[in-house]
């Protein structure tokens, strides 16, 4: 029998994987009317805008970042969150976090595994490497009984152009079918 402790931990964990993957913005607007914004740029304070969906927006002093309906790009930033989806491991490739001159710092990271069939996947190694080990950390996930692992940790992990981020359990006894990780961070010069 699961005591108390043990089942307030898997309420939050469940809390912290919902919370991973929904879309605050989305839910904001769900619950809200769209209003007008308006964003005020100073030269000794610029603040970067980027204009997505339908909302009216004037720019004070400044351009938008990107263009409107979320189809245009924008330029590099610098808070960034990643969410990859993978079977057995989750990769993200020197492309998906490359910026040019910068280095990418992990300062967060959530990841959930499933066993289809409960077998141990409570630890996860989480690593940054170019074809040789560079540096990682070692998640602890915590199980619910039904093979779904899952955990969220602040880290510190540097990513610089041309290596990857590599998320994997340690196996055996892990046999995870699939995994989902988001991470973190922001870019610095590099």
């Amino acid at each position: 029998m699961p005591t108390l402790k043990e089942c307030l931990a898997l309420v939050l964990i469940a809390l912290l994987s919902v919370l991973s993957v929904a879309s605050p913005v989305a839910a904001f607007e769900r619950h809200h009317e769209k209003a007008d914004v308006t964003v005020t740029n100073k030269a000794t304070n610029p603040v970067p805008v980027s204009v997505q969906g339908t909302v009216p927006v004037t720019i004070v002093g400044g351009g938008a970042v990107g263009g409107g309906g979320g189809g245009a790009a924008t330029a590099p930033e610098d808070g960034a969150q990643f969410t990859r989806q993978g079977t057995t491991f989750v990769v993200f490739t020197a492309a998906d976090l490359a910026r040019t001159g910068k280095r990418f710092v992990v300062k967060f990271v959530t990841a959930d595994a499933v066993s289809p069939t409960t077998n141990d996947c409570s630890l996860v190694q989480v690593r940054v490497d170019d074809g040789a080990l560079e540096s990682r950390i070692i998640m602890r996930l915590h199980g619910n009984g039904a093979g779904v692992w899952a955990a969220s940790q602040s880290a510190k992990l540097y990513v610089d152009n041309g290596q990857r981020l590599l998320v994997v359990p340690f196996t055996p006894p892990c046999d995870a079918t699939s995994m989902e990780v988001t991470v973190v961070g922001y870019y610095v010069d590099h």
